[in-house]
């Protein structure tokens, strides 16, 4: 098995932008969006320094060379940065949740925490009406519960947690390329409709999607739309012969990753799906 990602339809690699970290360096090179206001206000202004001259590693012995225990709440926030820009992630999970502690209103920083919390594959909880990357990111930890939902057979529970993660991906909401990021939901929201007993709930769902995302000459718009007209075909058939013939799709989207990178404010946060299929 090889990771792929649509090209079983194009037959042609993914261009490198949809990966995880040339998102990020791409991030890195581009003009940097404005800093969030929030984002180390407070924190030591040497650490500060060299964090922002990209000397993570000196940030990092500079800060736990002070007493760690006695750490402002923004100095943790900027070691658990530093941290994950070394790539020590449950290290800088530690120091971002003890940041959190005493920074609870800052959604970048709980931003950051998901983040990690998802890079690591630990269980991550998202909020729907969160604003900007903690939005994004939360949009990934809904489809995760949602696979794990749908790994468990409660499909109608599934179906409404991928729900919950395309809500959370618009043009405003994501950088990158946000439409493949809809329409990853949407495949798995519907074929969990499809798996459930209310399979008829499939084909609304590419009506709401055809509304909200185009998808014109896109290879995951045209596996949206094979889904879509699957449902109607099986829309007589008993409940054996429409689970048959989903099965396939049920393995994509019961082997299907979504990997996420560590987000530092005031970089977009990489996300990107990852479709395990037979290679030919």
């Amino acid at each position: 098995m090889t990771p792929s990602r649509w090209d079983w339809l194009d037959h042609e690699p993914p261009p490198a932008a949809t990966a995880v970290r040339p998102a990020l360096e791409r991030a890195d090179s581009a003009s940097p969006p404005s800093t969030p206001s929030g984002f180390l206000t407070g924190a030591h202004p040497h650490a500060r320094a060299l964090f922002h001259l990209r000397q993570f590693d000196a940030c990092v012995d500079f800060l736990e060379s002070s007493d760690p225990d006695g750490l402002a709440p923004a100095d943790r926030w900027l070691l658990g940065c530093a941290l994950g820009r070394t790539g020590r992630t449950r290290q800088a999970l530690a120091a971002l949740r003890a940041a959190e502690r005493d920074l609870p209103g800052e959604p970048e920083l709980r931003a950051s925490r998901l983040s990690a919390e998802l890079a690591l594959g630990l269980p991550a909880v998202g909020e729907r009406d969160a604003p900007g990357a903690l939005r994004t990111l939360s949009g990934a930890a809904f489809w995760r519960a949602a696979q794990l939902e749908f790994r468990a057979d409660r499909c109608s529970a599934a179906a409404l947690a991928f729900l919950a993660a395309g809500d959370c991906f618009s043009q405003e909401a994501v950088a990158g390329d946000w439409v493949e990021s809809r329409v990853a939901c949407y495949i798995g929201g519907a074929v969990a409709e499809l798996c459930s007993e209310f399979p008829d709930n499939a084909r609304s769902a590419y009506t709401r999607l055809l509304a909200r995302v185009p998808l014109k000459g896109r290879a995951c718009g045209e596996l949206a739309r094979a889904i879509h007209e699957l449902a109607g075909d099986l829309a007589a058939a008993d409940e054996a012969e429409r689970l048959l013939a989903v099965a396939p799709l049920k393995q994509l989207v019961d082997r299907a990753t979504v990997t996420v990178g560590f987000y530092v404010p005031p970089i977009p946060p990489a996300v990107a799906w990852l479709f395990p299929l037979e290679s030919s």
